[in-house]
């Protein structure tokens, strides 16, 4: 089982009529304090152009968006989402915000992402981050998918680490690969040979509406061979 979780911000005093599918779909007025949390994050990536934020402070009503994913590879949950998010910004979004991968979009660079390849769908569901110690992923959940954790022992490993983690995540999605524990991976010819393993299962925060970002699935652990 893995989730999808978008919320979308808009121009929009009532919901608009947008086609859902298999999706959980709720409307709400405006949340000041979440335009300023995607706002915090379009400024770590450049994703919004200043008249962006500042239509995206004035939004006026919230879609949040949820699915399940029950089954591991299954893309059709993450085309729908990706449909509603790109009829969303039709009907005039202002900014979506992918929780389960801690990434948002503004209407110019969903603009960007317009087809609905595994490829495409991967850029928007997904995301990777550096840690002290590790390069992580997340939002495989969005594909039924356990995410990728890597760790390194200091900053000279630490972009070989992050390029591992892209790698077998993308594989995963775009290209059907199945990790095992024991298997080994490469990123390139030219990269360092990690061994995948399953990493332990982190407990769950306690907080109910924080455990839901989780991915129940876990993740898969790469290591230098």
């Amino acid at each position: 089982m893995g989730r999808i979780i978008l919320t979308i911000a808009g121009p929009w005093h009532k919901a608009p009529d947008l086609p859902a599918g298999p999706l959980d779909v709720e409307f709400g007025p405006a949340e000041p304090a979440l335009a300023e949390e995607m706002a915090d994050l379009a400024a770590q990536n450049a994703t919004f152009e200043a008249p962006e934020l500042k239509a995206l402070r004035n939004h006026k009503g919230v879609l949040f968006v949820s699915a399940d994913v029950p089954a591991e590879g299954d893309l059709s949950v993450a085309r729908a989402a990706a449909d509603f998010m790109r009829a969303a910004f039709a009907a005039g979004a202002l900014g979506a915000y992918v929780e389960t991968a801690v990434k948002v979009f503004s209407p110019s660079t969903a603009a960007h992402l317009a087809a609905n390849d595994a490829t495409t769908l991967f850029h928007l569901f997904v995301e990777i981050y550096g840690e002290p110690g590790r390069a992580l992923t997340e939002g495989m959940q969005a594909f039924g998918m356990r995410d990728v954790e890597v760790p390194f022992r200091g900053p000279d490993e630490a972009a070989p680490a992050q390029a591992a983690a892209f790698a077998l995540a993308a594989r995963m999605v775009c290209d059907g690969v199945r990790p095992s524990a024991g298997h080994p991976f490469r990123a390139s010819e030219s990269a360092p040979l990690f061994r995948v393993a399953e990493a332990p299962v982190e407990p769950l925060p306690e907080d109910p509406e924080e455990a839901v970002f989780v991915n129940p699935r876990g993740r898969w652990r790469l290591t230098r061979a």
